[in-house]
């Protein structure tokens, strides 16, 4: 692993360490709940379901749409004790950038007032492998889902499709929006601070469809 992901590793799972959970409060039969609407998503949807859990810091759902729809061992992305199978897949460049808007983001939401954290999601376009070994443009959609009774950001769902554009040469793009305002929030660039204060939205960039929509929104 080079020395840049390596810190940017770091800065990530500081960030996911900054939430003190009480494991005993954790109750995992929650995901029994929501089972039957992960379900309609993937049966009315062509998106790909995935829940991230920031306490064990790896995929607790990872639905077999991945496989059918990017070729991907499914039964080996639910076994990783990590992050691992589906963060290798992604192409280096957006690797990187993908950790930049990670760190951002999960900075961002922590930092704001407990009862306003659910209204923020992440969307990034960004290049995975397919069956093929081929780079396929993907957009993610990364929100929270579940919070502790610490109001900790505990478990997140992600909603993968595939880009209309399929466009495997085309650049990492991602930004934050607040579900109940519309407000777009730009990512920094790499080569600041991921910690800085967040920019005003702004018009120009990358457009960025959102799954399910005809909505475009501008993101970095």
């Amino acid at each position: 692993m080079n020395p840049e992901i390596t810190t940017l590793f770091k800065e990530y799972h500081y960030q996911l360490g900054r939430q003190l959970f009480r494991q005993e409060e954790l109750d995992y039969e929650v995901l029994e709940k929501h089972r039957p609407y992960l379900q309609s998503i993937e049966q009315y949807t062509s998106s790909c379901v995935s829940i991230f859990d920031c306490y064990q810091r790896r995929h607790v759902v990872v639905s077999q749409k991945f496989g059918h729809l990017l070729g991907w061992d499914v039964d080996e992305a639910n076994d990783d004790d990590g992050t691992g199978y589906m963060d290798d897949r992604v192409h280096p460049e957006d690797f990187v950038r993908m950790l930049h808007s990670g760190i951002y983001f999960f900075k961002y939401i922590l930092d704001t007032p407990a009862a306003d954290r659910k209204n923020y999601k992440m969307v990034s376009s960004y290049r995975t492998l397919d069956a093929a070994g081929r780079y396929v443009r993907v957009v993610e959609q990364f929100s929270p889902m579940e919070f502790d009774s610490l109001h900790n950001v505990w478990l997140v769902l992600s909603l993968l499709d595939v880009s209309a554009s399929y466009d495997g040469s085309a650049a990492f793009g991602s930004c934050m929006v607040h579900t109940l305002s519309g407000q777009i929030i730009e990512m920094p660039n790499p080569e600041h601070d991921a910690a800085e204060a967040p920019h005003q939205p702004r018009d120009g960039g990358a457009e960025v469809h959102f799954p399910g929509t005809d909505q475009q929104r501008n993101c970095r």
